[in-house]
């Protein structure tokens, strides 16, 4: 796996885009002793810095492996302080979704040469990452009565690539545009306080959710089939 994602690390730097960090493993928090975790983040970071070399710009933000912050609000701060010490920031994002799950899916289709299927995924897909801006977007409206500024999980896949021309008219089409996570942070909306403490990786409007003791709302449900595809031919599933 490595030299995979080294390769798109270096295409993703040649084209002028900056990078972050998350884990040389992709562990939780939640389960992971915080010394274990460090240490996992600064082996990233040595890769990070060795791809950089004297080109791209600096290192300075961190994605949270899973959107897993930790077991204990003390572990989080404890990693939150090492990254600070760094000069890194952490992301919150608040678009979160399963969209690997259908670029799993796509993956077997294309390894079969299974055409029909593919297209069928492509538009699957489409119809539901538009479903999940709905879905965030009406907590948007919920909590802040207004548009906040979204920070978004996707992960590089053949899936992403190949509806990029879709995805990225259907976002301008709802009004966004795109700018560096430090202006979309500077969005009040990111300063809600939060303290949540669960294995599971949710979107920072669950997590303000949760914290003000508010019900969730009904997330839009993955196709039956991708899901299918996803638990017979990954192995078990993991959140």
């Amino acid at each position: 796996m490595f030299p995979v994602r080294a390769n798109i690390a270096r295409l993703w730097i040649e084209a002028g885009f900056e990078v972050g960090l998350g884990g040389i493993k992709h562990i939780k928090l939640f389960n992971t002793p915080v010394d274990d975790y460090i240490a996992n983040v600064e082996k990233n970071e040595q890769v990070a810095k060795e791809l950089l070399g004297d080109q791209g710009l600096p290192l300075r933000y961190f994605s949270y492996p899973y959107l897993n912050t930790g077991k204990s609000v003390e572990d989080r701060a404890e990693v939150e302080g090492w990254l600070a010490s760094r000069g890194y920031t952490s992301v919150k994002y608040t678009i979160d979704n399963q969209e690997w799950m259908y670029s799993y899916a796509y993956d077997m289709a294309r390894n079969d040469n299974d055409v029909n299927t593919m297209k069928e995924i492509r538009t699957a897909y489409m119809a539901y990452i538009t479903k999940m801006f709905d879905h965030f977007e009406a907590y948007s409206a919920d909590m802040f009565g207004r548009h906040i500024a979204q920070t978004m999980v996707l992960t590089p896949s053949r899936l992403v690539t190949d509806t990029g021309d879709e995805f990225f008219g259907m976002v301008t089409k709802r009004g966004y545009s795109f700018v560096t996570i430090d202006e979309a942070q500077k969005d009040p909306a990111y300063k809600t306080p939060e303290d949540l403490v669960t294995e599971a990786g949710i979107s920072w409007f669950e997590r303000w959710m949760i914290t003000q003791k508010r019900l969730l709302r009904e997330e839009p449900n993955v196709d039956a089939y991708v899901w299918r595809t996803w638990e017979a031919r990954s192995g078990k599933y993991k959140n």
